[in-house]
């Protein structure tokens, strides 16, 4: 797939600067969703934003599958980085989990990560 016309990393950075300077809700993270399916679109990885709880970006690499569940700490309501893989891995079951949180994870445990293939 092919990055829009004039989408280079620079517009992808400033709309990212954009969404940081935005009060937190629903729609900034979506948006944050949007911007991560550009990017990779822009990287030439097929890429879907799915607008769902919790807000999931698919895309394949490789032959891969892969579900990245973003996320905005204050959010989320401080959800626990395991919780928030277990909400993410029961949206998308065939593919492989990917977290991104913008603030970081409550809890300070590790997470155990199982391979499916």
């Amino acid at each position: 797939m092919e990055p829009a016309v004039g989408e280079g990393p620079g517009a992808l950075i400033a709309d990212y600067g954009a969404l940081r300077e935005q009060t937190p809700s629903r729609e900034r993270t979506r948006r944050l969703g949007d911007l991560l399916v550009r990017l990779l679109r822009a990287s030439g990885i097929e890429a879907a934003l799915r607008d769902q709880e919790p807000l999931v970006v698919v895309f394949r690499h490789d032959g891969q599958q892969f579900a990245m569940g973003v996320s905005w700490a204050s959010e989320a309501g401080g959800q626990a980085a395991d919780e928030f893989a277990r909400a993410v891995r029961q949206a998308a079951l065939a593919a492989s989990v990917v977290l991104l949180s913008m603030s970081g994870f409550t809890g300070g445990r590790s997470i155990r990560w199982a391979c499916r293939r």
